[in-house]
């Protein structure tokens, strides 16, 4: 949702809290092995990253197709 949010309303300066989830993903899979020496939990919280990862790659491709097909259709 927030994906959608940011791409939809093309304000560049919220281009930058796309990556806020990325960072939280991050700091908790270390904490997962580190702290919790849990290798399954960072296995979720990968899985989960790589979920979300996919989710912004669709939305920014349609949105980029979206674009060119109505640049070329004029």
């Amino acid at each position: 949702m927030l994906m959608d949010h940011v791409v939809e309303s093309q304000n560049a300066g919220l281009i930058e809290s796309i990556l806020i989830p990325f960072d939280i993903y991050n700091d908790s899979a270390q904490h997962a092995l580190v702290v919790l020496k849990q290798c399954f939990l960072y296995d979720e919280i990968e899985a989960e990253a790589d979920l979300c990862f996919d989710q912004l790659v669709l939305k920014l491709s349609e949105t980029i197709f979206t674009y060119y097909k109505s640049w070329a259709a004029r």
